[in-house]
């Protein structure tokens, strides 16, 4: 994505958690600053670029392996959002498996812990 790509960016509209998951899921990739943002947009697994003004979304970031995609937003500059992205681009395959790799690990802890709550109430056998 060069400077000339950035004449062909679109702002879909989005009412609700659905229509936002549905446009992210057709993109390459997310550039974010807050922590719901880059959550979502995981779930559907684009990578995302943060700019993590809050530790909680350098977190989750290094929980999912995209440490090098938080940029630092007191150094904001455009110029350094297409370098990013086009690094981004240059790994996304991987950046996509390693995104849904981690999606499905994180998947399997949560059954476990529902798991484990559930029997604990008697709720589960």
């Amino acid at each position: 994505m060069g400077a000339k790509s950035l004449g062909s960016l679109q702002l879909p509209p989005v009412e609700t958690v659905d229509d936002f998951l549905y446009q992210v899921s057709l993109s390459e990739f997310l550039i974010a600053g807050r922590l719901h943002g880059v959550l979502l947009s995981h779930l559907v697994a684009p990578p995302a670029i943060a700019f993590p003004y809050d530790r909680k979304v350098r977190a989750h970031m290094q929980a999912m392996g995209q440490t090098d995609d938080c940029l630092n937003i007191d150094d904001f500059n455009p110029d350094g959002v297409l370098q990013a992205s086009e690094a981004l681009q240059a790994r996304m395959s991987d950046e996509r498996l390693m995104i849904h790799d981690k999606n499905e690990g994180f998947r399997r802890l949560l059954d476990a812990q529902y798991d484990s709550a559930l029997l604990r109430c008697g709720l589960l056998q």
